[in-house]
């Protein structure tokens, strides 16, 4: 097993900065107004500098546990391994058994992907790469899960946004069928994109927020039926507890500070979503409801957890992986419409800011010689 490199954290934090310069200096101030200047430039060079950054995540354990799963299923292949099997062929097959090679493959073609996203969406500048540096990257280069999630995405794009109606809709459709198999979770978020193409009146949304509690009420019975057997109970709590520990305080800290960003985007696209884009057919109104159904979700997960006595972070957290995405998407929206500039700018800034106290204490943690 590999040993903590703090050093590495360090070329992150210069990484992650460097990402969010070029979106920074062209801030430009003008008869009282914010504004971004000349948002198409440098937006290959932000992407790629996301991307470097992915590969060599070593601030977060899952860098270093990737290792011996690499290196372990390319010599000794496990039938019976947690990893997805079109993973295991990409280990076996593909990578060689070389880590950092595997790395580029599964993130470089996220990054692709995404890219292919951004052009279909056509918002792919500067403003929309920088959302998704702020907000997406440290969550995205954590684990192999991005890698359907941006397949998932490209095909909610494909559909979204047909180029050939019939052909468009139906590919895309398969390759969000195709993302399963990059990983397990990718039903729920396959699930929320389909009923976001749907189109909801006011009313609909107010009742589905009213529904909440009674929902919460449902999933608490199911997850008590599912935790009969005291076997059931005490390997979800001894994951939580594990999981929490090797987290320390700082991740806590990091976590509810980012959540509580998220819950701001979706609070100001909210009136966002009221006022301009009340339309049937509208692409973001289709993005911003899936990023609704997840935060329903996402609540409603929580809220049951937590009455049930059991640490909310490593179940209902997963939830929100796949809001990362839709949130950045829609707060260049929103920037590039020049609503609520100042507050929206101000956003990203901040997630600029725990970002780079997420690297820091990941520096300290390392330097004491934990942190994996």
């Amino acid at each position: 097993m590999l040993s903590p490199i703090p050093s590495l954290v360090l070329g992150q934090i210069i990484l992650f900065t460097l990402a969010m310069l070029p979106l920074f200096a062209r801030i430009k101030y003008s008869n009282g107004n914010l504004y971004i200047h000349h948002i198409r430039d440098h937006r290959t060079t932000v992407a790629f500098l996301g991307f470097i950054f992915c590969v060599f995540a070593s601030y977060d354990g899952d860098w270093y546990h990737y290792y011996d799963i690499v290196v372990e299923n390319f010599e000794h292949p496990n039938p019976y391994s947690h990893i997805e099997p079109l993973h295991m062929w990409i280990i076996t097959t593909i990578s060689f058994g070389f880590y950092i090679w595997w790395r580029i493959i599964i993130w470089g073609a996220a990054f692709l992907l995404l890219y292919f996203s951004f052009e279909r969406l056509k918002i792919n500048d500067l403003l929309t790469w920088s959302s998704i540096i702020a907000i997406s990257v440290i969550q995205m280069s954590t684990g192999r899960v991005y890698l359907g999630i941006a397949l998932m995405f490209y095909g909610f794009c494909c559909v979204l946004i047909p180029i050939k109606k019939r052909y468009s809709v139906i590919k895309g459709l398969l390759i969000m069928a195709l993302s399963i198999y990059f990983h397990k979770s990718m039903v729920i978020y396959i699930c929320a994109a389909i009923l976001s193409l749907v189109y909801y009146k006011k009313w609909m949304l107010t009742v589905a927020l009213c529904a909440i509690p009674i929902l919460i009420k449902i999933f608490l019975s199911l997850l008590i039926s599912y935790l009969g057997s005291g076997e059931a109970v005490h390997s979800v709590f001894v994951y939580l507890e594990a999981d929490q520990i090797a987290q320390g305080p700082g991740i806590l800290i990091y976590l509810r500070l980012l959540y509580l960003l998220m819950f701001a985007i979706f609070i100001i696209s909210s009136i966002y979503v009221v006022k301009y884009l009340n339309l049937p057919l509208n692409t973001f109104r289709r993005i911003w409801q899936m990023a609704f159904i997840l935060i329903c979700l996402y609540i409603v997960v929580f809220c049951a957890l937590t009455l049930n006595g059991i640490g909310s972070t490593s179940i209902s957290g997963r939830i929100t992986l796949g809001l990362y995405f839709p949130l950045a998407i829609i707060l260049s929206k929103m920037l590039r419409d020049k609503f609520k500039t100042k507050l929206n700018l101000s956003l990203l800034f901040l997630f600029y800011i725990i970002g780079v106290y997420r690297l820091m204490y990941a520096y300290y943690i390392q330097s004491l010689g934990g942190g994996i």
